[in-house]
């Protein structure tokens, strides 16, 4: 078991004309109890004035504003190498529509500290409008079928997906990534 003693997390925070969602997804964050914490805000080229309107009320929040919107992956791939370069020790990639419990990093580096060769680790994620419906418990991949089915989709939360255990894979909505697999990877940007 490998102990981990308050690593550094840096928290990418997608935007992109999203600037009330966002807004309520920082207010969010500032509420984590965990301390040792940074979040980047990556802007895709908003024009909604997200990045003016976000940096006055959380100055305290790195913004990088990219000139276009380079897409999902390619906008994350721009956060998590502005992480590496501060040396975060976990990345948390949280969608800008995710409101977060208090608890969630502490909760995600419990499940961290089992083993060393846990790469990325995702929390529940539930309906914004219903608290008690669950949206992700994971994905499970049934390649019989050439698709991917979401864990707990719409099903009341009785805590039957409390437990830790493997999935086929973590929404990009809301994962920690252990920046030893990114390291060790290669993260594209595309040169314009």
């Amino acid at each position: 078991m490998i102990i981990l003693t308050n690593p550094k997390v840096s928290i990418v925070v997608l935007n992109w004309n999203g600037k009330e969602d966002t807004e309520e997804c920082l207010n969010s964050l500032k509420k984590l109890n965990y301390d040792n914490y940074n979040i980047i805000v990556v802007d895709n080229g908003s024009v909604d004035g997200s990045v003016e309107h976000l940096s006055n009320l959380f100055p305290e929040v790195n913004f990088f504003k990219n000139p276009i919107n380079y897409g999902f992956a390619e906008g994350n791939n721009i956060g998590m190498k502005k992480a590496l370069e501060e040396h975060a020790e976990y990345v948390l990639l949280l969608n800008n529509d995710i409101v977060v419990d208090s608890e969630l990093i502490n909760e995600l580096l419990n499940t961290a500290k089992l083993s060393e060769d846990i790469a990325v680790i995702g929390p529940k994620i539930y309906n914004y409008y219903d608290e008690k419906k669950i949206e992700s418990a994971g994905f499970i991949l049934k390649p019989l079928q050439a698709k991917t089915m979401p864990i707990g989709y719409k099903e009341t939360d009785f805590g039957q997906y409390d437990k830790d255990r493997e999935v086929s894979f973590i929404p990009g909505g809301a994962m920690l990534i252990n920046t030893n697999c990114l390291k060790n990877s290669d993260i594209y940007i595309r040169k314009y």
